[in-house]
């Protein structure tokens, strides 16, 4: 018989009769959150209050925009565009360099102190403080700095000629303005404005910030921005919440940066001037001694004039000799370039001029490198000279004093060439006029002398007049298109504020409901339990607060009447619709789970479908099915049958709630339960009970506590394995999985108990409540229970 039992296979069921993963039911999952009402009620309470909060107290912001044209100079000559190809990167572009000078915190501290911006006025409102920049009736004038350059200062203008200071309860003395006042902040005054009379009575708070802390926060606000790189115009705005502050700051910003560009370029314009003043200076030293010795030659010779028959020779040995000096002034510039090259000269010097030098490309050279130096320059104003930018950039100088010292040096072979055949003239020209008188050919050589130095001197001269020029007149390095302007309101946060508490009133509590689901230690729906398990679940039950079965019978329209009625369905195509002696085993994996009531119930359906019925209590450690029915604890149960100490007779118990419903109980409970229901006489009794009971109910211990159950597996056809929600821990499926899978229970199938219909863990499982009417429990809830069940 044993054998024929463990070859009962589990039987398949259609989709009318096995549960499957529920699908997404917006109703159902509208109820279940809206169960937790005061959840989401508290939330948007918070939500509302924080953005009544931030709206009330909200100050409005202002753009202000302006607009800047940097000069290009990144346009260059054709031979500067072929040293560039010489060069290994690009140079730096100069729109971006210059927005680097123009972000300048030096020039921000100075705009800072200039304009005050480490000192604000409020006036004191009920919600929010005004900003009173530039209608201030008072300005702070701090005469000897303190300890603590930080702090607020709260006064109340009591007339146009006194205030007193507040601080918190308590007033001050009264105090005039202009009136030395000494604290903490270190001495300081006030004095009035022109608004004073429109504030007399009024609390006006001044605050007082590091300079260093404000120029880092507008430097933070100032934006700039070159959005087409073809135009070198950039476009700088800046936030305030006093618009007139952010036009001055802005306006400020500008001058800063023309101010110092002027003075970048009058630096590298008077390195060239103290140059060519210095050899003026030397230059008008050797022009006078010459002329002293004309005319002390002619003195004491008595000379008046040369002979015409050898003007002509002179004339001709004068224009060699002029372009001789013309190049030995060229070798000279020559060789303060090559001086300047292999010097090592710091990126600071300016190289010398190359006036006198006809060589368009050295020149070029020249002012590229001066460009390159007067770029490095800028940049070390703001930035460390351990910045990346400055890789390409000493690499471009590098490469153009390489390429300028290849051209020096080519440019000097050639005019030694030119002096060598100069002085080679300059003999031969000699050779014709040596039948001159040397007293003549002595003058020649001093005139030429005082000839060639009064040329320099003048070709000095008009130089200098050219770089004073371009000194006085210095091109400004960037054009103002657009002076500081007022933009318009920034774009109001209202909107975003009211849809985020929104989302915030309702993202929260699903938020809180679904962490809290997620990080339960207990099974919640029944998806959890197929998904993971796998097995069947063929039926759900509702929590019901009674444990009676008499509703059962006396309410048929009651919900889980009906819902014991479709499990008695079910169980009989468990058991292939078997006419009789059918034996269901019922047990769970821990105590409490419910498999005694619904054991108890199932019984009692069963009966009332004229099927006669048997329920056994065979949890004999901790048995219930005697209290649910309300039976004799003094009868004889199994305890006294499994001992021999009764009869079949003895121990069978007639229930008074259906004639076809009967029970055996425990009675006295055993010492030893699992050896007792290993005898034979257990064996039996199942055999018996088969043949005179249609159903034969087993209601056992918890399969995971004890063995007893699988000691009954054997003697059953089908296994009611009873998972009761929000009680059963999570860590039981993987048991449940393993049981399932090695089927060590007899066509083992899942009874979700104590489902909610309305509460904190309803899922939509109301499956019968659209039909059938939904009566109260008799047992009513406490209130205040059900209320903080609802968190």
């Amino acid at each position: 018989m044993n054998t024929e039992i463990n070859n009962i296979q589990p039987i398949q069921f259609d989709d009318t009769t096995k549960m499957t993963p529920q699908p997404f039911d917006l109703k159902a999952t509208l109820r279940r959150y809206l169960y937790h009402w005061p959840l989401f009620l508290i939330f948007a309470a918070v939500s509302g209050a924080g953005a009544f909060y931030y709206l009330l107290h909200a100050k409005p912001v202002y753009i202000i925009n302006a607009k800047l044209m940097i000069k290009d100079n990144t346009t260059k000559t054709n031979e500067e565009i072929a040293l560039k190809q010489l060069s290994e990167t690009e140079q730096p572009k100069g729109v971006e360099s210059e927005i680097e000078l123009l972000r300048s915190k030096t020039s921000m501290l100075q705009i800072v102190n200039n304009l005050q911006l480490w000192v604000t006025y409020q006036q004191k409102g009920k919600y929010v403080s005004k900003d009173l920049y530039g209608q201030s009736p008072v300005k702070f004038e701090l005469t000897d700095p303190g300890k603590y350059t930080t702090g607020t200062i709260s006064i109340v203008v009591d007339d146009s000629d006194s205030y007193h200071v507040v601080s918190g309860t308590n007033n001050g003395p009264k105090l005039g303005f202009g009136q030395p006042v000494k604290n903490n902040v270190g001495g300081w005054h006030l004095t009035a404005t022109e608004n004073v009379k429109n504030f007399i009575g009024r609390s006006i708070m001044i605050t007082l910030a590091d300079t260093n802390q404000v120029a880092d926060q507008y430097l933070t606000k100032l934006k700039m921005a070159n959005p087409d790189k073809n135009v070198p115009i950039v476009y700088l705005t800046i936030e305030d919440e006093a618009p007139g502050r952010g036009i001055n700051v802005l306006d400020q910003v500008i001058t800063e940066y023309h101010k110092e560009a002027a003075l970048a370029k009058k630096r590298a314009t008077k390195n060239t001037l103290d140059f060519i003043d210095a050899r003026l200076g030397s230059l008008t030293g050797e022009l006078n001694g010459v002329e002293r010795n004309v005319e002390e030659f002619k003195s004491s010779r008595g000379l008046t004039d040369i002979a015409a028959d050898s003007k002509a020779s002179v004339d001709n040995f004068q224009d060699n000799d002029k372009r001789l000096n013309e190049i030995n002034v060229q070798l000279e510039v020559v060789r303060n370039i090559e001086r300047y090259i292999n010097s090592g000269i710091g990126d600071g010097e300016s190289p010398p001029s190359t006036i006198g030098i006809a060589d368009q490309t050295l020149t070029n050279l020249v002012d590229q490198l001066t460009d390159l130096q007067l770029e490095k320059s800028k940049l070390l104003a703001t930035t460390p000279a351990g910045n990346p930018i400055f890789v390409p950039l000493n690499r471009q100088i590098n490469s153009t004093r390489e390429a300028l010292r290849q051209s020096v040096g080519s440019i000097r072979t050639s005019l030694t060439a030119i002096k060598g055949q100069l002085l080679s003239n300059n003999s031969r020209f000699q050779s014709t006029i040596k039948g001159v008188p040397g007293q003549e050919r002595q003058l020649v050589g001093i005139k030429r002398q005082q000839g060639s130095k009064e040329n320099l001197y003048e070709y000095l001269l008009q130089k200098r007049e050219e770089v004073a020029l371009d000194y006085a007149a210095t091109i400004p390095a960037a054009t103002t298109v657009e002076t500081a302007n007022f933009g318009g309101l920034k774009s109001s946060k209202n909107n975003l504020v009211i849809a985020m508490a929104f989302m915030f009133a309702l993202a929260g509590p699903v938020g809180l409901i679904l962490a809290r689901d997620a990080v339960s230690s207990v099974i919640i729906n029944q998806n959890s339990i197929i998904n993971y398990t796998k097995a069947p679940v063929i039926s759900e039950i509702m929590q019901n607060d009674s444990s009676s079965p008499e509703m059962i019978l006396s309410k048929p329209r009651y919900i889980i009447g009906e819902q014991f009625r479709d499990l008695r369905t079910k169980l009989n195509y468990l058991h292939n619709k078997k006419p009789k002696g059918r034996v269901t085993l019922f047990t769970s994996s821990i105590a409490g789970e419910g498999k005694s009531f619904v054991a108890t119930n199932l019984a009692v359906t069963l009966a009332a479908a004229k099927r006669k019925t048997i329920l056994l209590e065979l949890d004999m450690r901790i048995p219930k099915i005697h209290q649910i029915l309300n039976l004799d604890t003094q009868h004889a149960g199994l305890t006294s049958y499994l001992n021999g100490e009764a009869t079949l007779s003895d121990i069978i118990q007639p229930t008074a709630l259906h004639p076809d419903l009967y029970v055996i109980t425990t009675g006295a409970i055993p010492e030893n339960p699992s050896e007792l229901l290993e005898t034979n006489r257990m064996t039996d009794l199942i055999e018996f009970l088969k043949l005179e009971y249609d159903d034969i109910l087993i209601d056992s211990p918890p399969v995971h506590l004890v063995t007893d159950a699988m000691i009954l597996a054997d003697l059953c056809d089908v296994t009611l394995y009873v998972v009761r929600q929000a009680f059963t821990p999570s860590s039981e499926l993987a048991f449940i999985k393993r049981t399932y899978a090695e089927k060590k229970l007899p066509n083992m199938n899942i009874i979700f108990n104590g489902v909610e219909k309305e509460g904190k863990y309803s899922y939509g499982y109301n499956l019968y409540s659209n039909y059938y009417n939904n009566e109260k429990t008799t047992k009513a809830h406490s209130n205040w229970k059900t209320f903080f069940s609802r968190f």
